[in-house]
């Protein structure tokens, strides 16, 4: 069993008005994209989110451009951020992955899911189905596959996917919001809570975290605080520019 974090680029956005809610509004940072691949101990290549569409590497702004969301948080993605180039840099080819785990259907998690036709493509069925009502549709357009090619994620609080891999039902910043914790040998667990908990401030409770539901926020919150004390996890945030320089990323691996 074997985990790698894959860049993706990043997100310039005010920090307090779209991730940490009360804490730095008006502050603009360069928050990271990423995804993982794991080798399960089962001979499975697992790819958790497929970060950002490649059409933000031309137009920074793609997906909210004539929106009212519009220059709120433009993409700073090249062509090294795509993930068969990433995965290129790991020896492992694209069309040897045969599954991706989606966390959620936001812009900067699912964009390149595409690019793995060959691949079992799982999400919770109330995160699609909130997705079809609710979601920009020229995002739908772009990055996702047509409902049916989807696999539904058990409907628990936990299920594991694969030897070692477990996935959390975590909802609060998006209705069927999934993280993952991942048992490694060496490294021990490893938690990635994605948008449920994205940055320190949401961990440590200085910021209540973004999202529609705040009450499901808080109590997925305390879930996962929970499972890390139960499982000595070490968080692995998804958008925190302070830890993500320290984060060992491809083309290394966490064993």
């Amino acid at each position: 069993m074997r985990l790698a974090l894959l860049p993706g680029g990043s997100v310039y956005l005010d920090k307090g008005r779209v991730v940490t809610p009360g804490v730095d509004v008006g502050v603009r940072v360069h928050v990271p994209v990423w995804s993982a691949l794991i080798e399960s101990d089962d001979g499975r290549r697992i790819i958790f989110d497929t970060g950002m569409h490649p059409d933000h590497i031309v137009h920074p702004d793609a997906t909210y451009e004539g929106t009212k969301s519009a220059g709120l948080m433009p993409a700073v993605m090249t062509y090294n951020d795509l993930l068969p180039n990433r995965l290129q840099q790991m020896g492992v080819a694209t069309n040897s992955i045969d599954t991706v785990i989606l966390s959620h259907l936001h812009w900067d998690h699912c964009g390149q899911t595409h690019l793995f036709p060959q691949a079992t493509v799982y999400v919770r069925q109330d995160c699609l189905d909130t997705w079809s009502r609710e979601v920009n549709p020229r995002v739908g357009k772009r990055d996702f596959f047509a409902a049916d090619t989807y696999q539904f994620l058990p409907d628990a609080e936990t299920a594991e996917i694969a030897p070692g891999v477990i996935v959390v039902h975590t909802p609060g910043h998006a209705v069927g919001h999934v993280s993952l914790i991942v048992t490694l040998p060496e490294t021990g667990a490893v938690l990635l809570p994605v948008d449920a908990l994205p940055m320190r401030e949401c961990m440590d409770g200085t910021s209540h975290g973004a999202g529609p539901d705040q009450a499901a926020w808080k109590a997925s919150r305390a879930h996962l605080l929970r499972l890390a004390g139960e499982h000595d996890a070490t968080f692995f945030l998804s958008h925190d520019p302070n830890q993500w320089p320290r984060l060992r990323r491809a083309p290394h691996w966490y064993t």
